[in-house]
């Protein structure tokens, strides 16, 4: 049963006589109305065009209640349910043979169903509602739109004032990117969509600007500035301020690095007090060392903060001094053997030189102290005793206190 009319009418029919196909019947033309009881009169439709454009047929024969067997084309991907809707073939010879799983398979009243379910999002009454839908919200849209009725930039944003259709105003931070993206300008008109999405976004346009003002009075690592951010977004929005700040030269780890050992550096901080900083603000241990490589005078430092301490005067024992220097060199952050080298490298002949004289004022202030209870030999000892927890040699004691004057004192 030959369908419909059109230009190749007269030459099929010119065919059919020629080779005798007295089963071959021609019906013409036929009116919409019939069309889907004549679809109903075959087992399948079959397609082998090589190329679809539409797939009106396709649906049309599903609508029908039958299934289709066509070429693989992304028109019929979702109307194809291999073995349920219809079937794909490849080539003549797979047609052949699927048509026999065709004719087998003919008048399942679950295939019926299935196809005609298939072509359900493609009927008049959903298109109406989809229609419908687009026109409704384009109503909506129309009804909810924005005039920008002012714009002035900042260093971080454009501050935009809304004004809504019943005269309402609303100001929004905007971020550049999104004043760019949008291309907002003075007298533009928007939907309240894309207003509920800059909405949305001022938030991360506050949070950066927060940011940014706590980096302009003190430069901050990532891990500081993702401690600000935890408690007001989450990951994901971290990453995208943070980003901004790279970008925009605002952060950057191995420069904070760089600075902040400088800073210690010249402050004459040992490495391992560089290292403990560095690591509570987030800089990681690969970073640490790639810049501390840069510097050879770790036992320089040492030695001339050690000279520093003493040269600011003392009325300690050189041992006492000693000692005091390398406790406050290992707080610096000095090793243990450029804490004792550089301990051992105070000038011993400056030492010397005021050493007595520290003495006798160690033991005359000791005396005073210890003469309200104590006398003779009691406080002798006494004297003694206080003096070499001071660090003074024992026999740089005796000799000063020989010096002393115990005329006063008890035998």
């Amino acid at each position: 049963l030959v369908v419909g009319g059109g230009p190749q009418l007269d030459a099929l029919k010119e065919y059919a006589s020629a080779h005798n196909m007295k089963n071959v019947v021609f019906a013409g033309p036929k009116p919409r109305e019939e069309v889907p009881a004549l679809y109903r009169m075959a087992d399948a439709f079959v397609s082998a065009s090589l190329s679809e454009t539409q797939g009106m047929t396709y649906i049309e024969a599903l609508a029908s209640g039958i299934p289709i067997l066509v070429r693989h084309d992304d028109v019929v991907e979702e109307l194809v349910d291999e073995g349920k809707t219809g079937w794909y073939f490849k080539d003549a010879k797979e047609l052949a043979e699927k048509l026999k799983t065709v004719c087998a398979a003919a008048a399942d009243p679950e295939r019926i169903s299935a196809c005609m379910n298939k072509a359900m999002p493609y009927s008049g009454s959903v298109f109406a509602e989809n229609v419908l839908e687009v026109y409704e919200r384009c109503v909506q849209e129309y009804q909810n739109r924005y005039t920008i009725e002012d714009a002035v930039s900042r260093s971080t944003h454009v501050l935009v004032t809304f004004l809504a259709n019943e005269g309402r105003k609303q100001e929004v931070k905007v971020s550049l990117d999104d004043y760019a993206e949008y291309h907002l300008k003075k007298e533009k008109t928007v939907s309240r969509q894309i207003l509920e999405t800059l909405l949305k976004h001022e938030i991360g346009t506050s949070l950066f600007e927060r940011c940014v003002r706590r980096i302009s009075l003190h430069d901050r690592t990532e891990k500081e500035v993702r401690g600000w951010l935890k408690g007001d977004c989450d990951e994901a929005q971290q990453d995208v301020l943070v980003g901004r700040l790279k970008d925009m030269g605002l952060l950057d780890d191995a420069r904070y690095a760089r600075e902040m050992t400088a800073r210690m550096k010249a402050s004459r901080k040992g490495e391992g007090r560089i290292r403990m900083q560095l690591r509570q603000k987030g800089i990681s241990d690969d970073l640490i060392e790639e810049v501390l490589a840069g510097y050879e005078d770790e036992r320089d430092n040492a030695v001339q903060l050690a000279e520093k301490m003493v040269s600011r005067g003392t009325r300690d024992s050189a041992r006492k001094t000693r000692n005091r220097v390398y406790v406050r060199l290992m707080k610096e952050g000095y090793s243990l053997e450029d804490a004792a080298y550089a301990a051992a490298k105070l000038d011993e002949e400056e030492f010397e030189k005021g050493e007595r004289e520290n003495l006798r004022r160690c033991a005359l202030k000791a005396k005073v102290r210890y003469s309200r209870k104590h006398a003779g030999i009691d406080l002798r000892r006494r004297v003694y005793q206080y003096c070499l927890g001071q660090g003074y040699d024992s026999d740089g004691i005796r000799e000063v206190l020989s010096e002393m004057d115990w005329a006063d004192e008890e035998d």
